[in-house]
């Protein structure tokens, strides 16, 4: 027997990954998150968001790790 995967909401992502709930809004919509939506409500595989997360979550560009030449004005 296959044995669905837990599906999680986005207040329960996010508080998985300490992030606030518009974050994983916005992911969603981007597609940088494994998610589905049901109705006109985002769900999450808990399986999928584990190993989303092993393999390094997220890849946002992160602007503290910018070369000083690369921001404006500098």
């Amino acid at each position: 027997m296959n044995v669905p995967s837990e599906l999680l909401t986005v207040d329960e992502v996010a508080d998985f990954l300490r992030v606030k709930p518009s974050t994983v809004y916005e992911w969603a919509k981007n597609g940088k998150i494994p998610a589905r939506k049901v109705g006109r409500l985002w769900r999450f595989s808990r399986e999928e968001i584990e190993s989303w997360t092993r393999s390094g979550g997220p890849q946002v560009e992160n602007p503290s790790s910018a070369r000083p030449n690369d921001r404006p004005g500098e």
